[in-house]
């Protein structure tokens, strides 16, 4: 869990220095409530802050321990999800090859001591994780001898990596196959208005940026980081049942040649997706990019001028020297390239997943935070579970969700109105 440290900023230099790890955390209070913030803005960032200080402060290590077993829990059952679809998928359709499906993970840390409490960790989780010698780990990924640092490292042999643009456009091209009809709205959502229940008219009415409506009898709502702005339009109740908050991070993603020096495969620039220094290096399969992402900021919610210039602060410096120093000159790295993204994050690491009890018909599927695809197949069928009567194969428990690894997970971990009783 992300603890907040008293006064953290990104430290002017740090970008040109290897010698010690770069600030994660930043906290920009003004951002959050300054005079010119809507009302709305300030509520979520007091709302998260409560819970989010609550949790951090409040939670014994017994508590830590299993929000992170339940987190590892959705993990597993999200790869297991994704496995059951790749066996379903036509073997004409070079599924495994377009989703640039790699194994494999190694974490780099700077101390012995570190590595060693990384696996003793995993396996506390039920996973399967390894300390390498230097040797062994450049025999994996050759890529880590580059590192400007002395490194330890930790593989984890079945963590899977995966494109997830390439999947969401196989699984709607298969819902539409289905029969599934999309009604493509015409702009962001801005505004959900609720009917009376018993109305002929349906619950919802839905209004887009561009002017376009549409009612609806039931909304699933995940909106990214918009979504407890959304809440608060629907009432109090309902956006005290959603207190997360954007977290800005920072991406760097660069395109590869086809082959660099005869010792590539298919453009591949890693073999193994890896992190050091809380920063997360991945590679697709034959998809010739490379993409490092991390830092985390709490800095109000994303506007225009978050995305109309590039980042001036250390992150956007960290990104690109580790980059050059990983990658050399086969890259052609500039600050100029690195991108500012928002994660919608939840105060307890865990995502609000399920229906809101004070507005019949309203369904979350939210605050996922850095691990959005790493859960999103698990706490979509959860989700199912939860708006349908009934779902062929499964035998459903008014208590629990039946994960598609044959695990059960209590429904009120992931309630949205788990925040209300705290």
């Amino acid at each position: 869990h992300i603890g907040i440290k008293p006064a953290v900023v990104f430290t002017k230099g740090v970008e040109d220095d290897f010698s010690e790890v770069p600030p994660y955390f930043g906290f920009n209070v003004w951002r959050c409530i300054g005079l010119s913030v809507p009302w709305e803005e300030r509520f979520s960032f007091f709302q998260f802050m409560y819970h989010f200080l609550k949790t951090s402060l409040f939670s014994t290590n017994h508590d830590v321990k299993l929000r992170g077993k339940y987190l590892v829990q959705i993990a597993n059952a999200n790869t297991h999800a994704l496995s059951k679809d790749l066996l379903k998928a036509d073997r004409n359709s070079n599924l495994n090859e377009r989703l640039g499906l790699s194994s494999g993970f190694i974490s780099v840390h700077r101390t012995r001591e570190k590595a060693v409490k990384a696996v003793l960790e995993a396996e506390d989780f039920g996973e399967v994780a390894e300390v390498l010698s230097l040797e062994d780990a450049i025999a994996l990924e050759p890529k880590v001898q580059h590192l400007p640092f002395k490194c330890f490292f930790v593989h984890r042999p079945n963590d899977k990596t995966a494109n997830c643009l390439e999947y969401l456009n196989e699984i709607s091209g298969a819902l539409l196959q289905a029969g599934v009809k999309y009604y493509n709205c015409l702009g962001d959502v801005t505004t959900i208005e609720r009917f009376d229940p018993a109305s002929q008219d349906g619950r919802f009415k839905v209004r887009t940026a561009k002017g376009s409506e549409g009612v609806y009898d039931y909304i699933i709502l995940a909106s990214g980081v918009s979504t407890p702005k959304i809440m608060l339009k629907l009432g109090i109740h309902a956006g005290c049942s959603c207190p997360t908050y954007p977290l800005k991070g920072y991406s760097l993603t660069l395109s590869a040649p086809t082959h660099i020096g005869g010792k590539t495969r298919g453009g591949d620039y890693l073999t193994r997706s890896m992190s050091f220094d809380n920063i997360y290096c991945t590679s697709l399969a034959g998809k010739g990019m490379v993409r490092l992402a991390g830092f985390g900021e709490i800095a109000g919610f994303p506007h225009g001028k978050d995305f109309s210039k590039r980042s001036t602060n250390t992150a956007a410096g960290v990104l690109h020297r580790y980059a050059s120093a990983i990658f050399g000159r086969e890259l052609n790295s500039s600050p100029d390239l690195v991108k500012p993204c928002f994660r919608p994050l939840s105060p307890d690491d865990l995502p609000l997943v399920g229906r809101v009890k004070a507005i019949p018909g309203l369904f979350l599927h939210h605050g996922h935070g850095t691990l959005g695809w790493t859960m999103s197949l698990a706490t979509a069928e959860c989700l199912a579970q939860d708006i349908c009567e009934e779902i062929e194969g499964i035998d459903k428990k008014p208590d629990f969700f039946i994960l598609s690894n044959g695990t059960t997970l209590p429904k009120a971990i992931l309630s949205p109105d788990r925040f209300l009783y705290i």
